[in-house]
């Protein structure tokens, strides 16, 4: 059974407005419950998000509170309809997804994202291989099912860069990830070919945050900004392992100080995509050497040496990796989960060839 969702961040937002509106009014709960026909309790819930308001009560309180600005009304009309409407994240409501429906709806609505991404590629821009690999570390417990689920919401979540109204995104990427194989060479290289293909759409900027500026203005981690039009307040975004946390208005001004901040010392676009360019070629290069993944080795297919060592041998054991890559895995059979050595095609059959041809028939001590 799905549990409940709770107040969502639009609840609240609509409801503290109704609550501003009414205190500046000079009125009580009573006066408002009179009005609308509704107790004291249902009035405080409308205005903690706790009970969505209908378009039609925010009409009629904002008649109550003498608010005649035809642009306040409105907005605040949209997003009490905004409210009730299903979005194509409502598809999602039994996969315990929390907060994560907030932040459809704040990508969605917002004019400008800015982001800043510590550890991982900001989910809008991750490839599918990427995101599975992000939510299946992230949460080991989960069945297979539910990650993929998890990781069709990211997808369909990207859908919102292609609208004509989508918002604009700036992300200011730390060097490290790109230095974090994440799912693997072959994973991590896809990736970063996809953020040079989104570099070049015009509602996207992406900078590199290098290592060499040392200490920087968000030693805590990554963040979210969202840059929101009227009648919503900006809103910032912080990912905990005990959830997500927003804050608005006045709280998100830091946000925005170390974000200025983070902008101003990372590289520009240009000199970001060399170093782009430069990661793609390294990764790549690691890709066809001897850099693997443990999940890399749960195919191979073991061939165990029965000439080794002096004690009836055994030891050690040689596979291909599963990848196609032509990569072939050496260990030591007795001890599997020590280091493993891994070569190319050409340089496994030069190693073989050698050993046939005596060269490591070394003398005698």
């Amino acid at each position: 059974m799905a549990g409940r969702r709770g107040a969502t961040l639009r609840a609240q937002w609509l409801g503290k407005h109704l609550r501003e509106y009414r205190e500046s009014a000079g009125l009580t709960l009573r006066q408002a419950g009179d009005y609308l026909q509704r107790d004291i309790a249902t009035i405080s819930r409308l205005e903690t998000g706790v009970i969505p308001a209908r378009a039609s009560d925010v009409l009629a309180l904002l008649n109550l509170y003498g608010v005649d600005d035809h642009k306040v009304r409105s907005g605040l009309e949209q997003l009490s309809r905004d409210i009730w409407r299903k979005g194509w994240w409502d598809g999602y409501a039994a996969d315990s997804l929390g907060k994560l429906f907030d932040h459809a709806w704040l990508e969605a609505r917002a004019k400008t994202i800015c982001c800043y991404a510590a550890m991982v590629v900001p989910g809008l821009l991750q490839t599918r291989d990427y995101a599975h690999a992000v939510i299946s570390a992230g949460d080991a417990d989960a069945s297979g099912e539910q990650i993929e689920r998890w990781v069709e919401f990211r997808m369909d979540r990207q859908r919102v860069l292609d609208a004509e109204t989508g918002p604009r995104l700036e992300i200011v990427l730390d060097e490290a990830v790109l230095h974090r194989l994440t799912g693997g060479p072959g994973v991590m290289a896809d990736q970063m070919e996809r953020l040079l293909e989104v570099m070049a759409r015009p509602n996207v900027t992406l900078r590199v945050l290098p290592f060499a500026i040392g200490a920087h203005a968000s030693p805590e981690g990554s963040f979210a900004i969202f840059d929101m039009p009227e009648p919503y307040s900006d809103a910032t975004y912080v990912e905990t392992r005990g959830g997500a946390v927003y804050t608005e208005a006045e709280g998100a001004e830091v946000f925005t100080r170390a974000y200025d901040s983070l902008r101003n010392v990372a590289l520009t676009p240009e000199d970001s995509a060399t170093v782009l360019r430069n990661a793609v070629n390294r990764v790549g290069r690691a890709r066809n050497r001897s850099v693997i993944i443990p999940e890399e080795l749960a195919g191979v297919a073991w061939y165990i040496s029965t000439r080794s060592a002096d004690g009836g041998g055994q030891c050690v054991e040689a596979g291909p990796l599963p990848d196609g890559s032509g990569r072939v895995a050496v260990r030591h059979s007795r001890h599997p989960d020590d280091a493993v050595i891994v070569y190319t095609r050409a340089e496994w059959e030069a190693f073989v060839g050698g050993v046939k041809d005596g060269e490591f028939d070394f003398p005698a001590s």
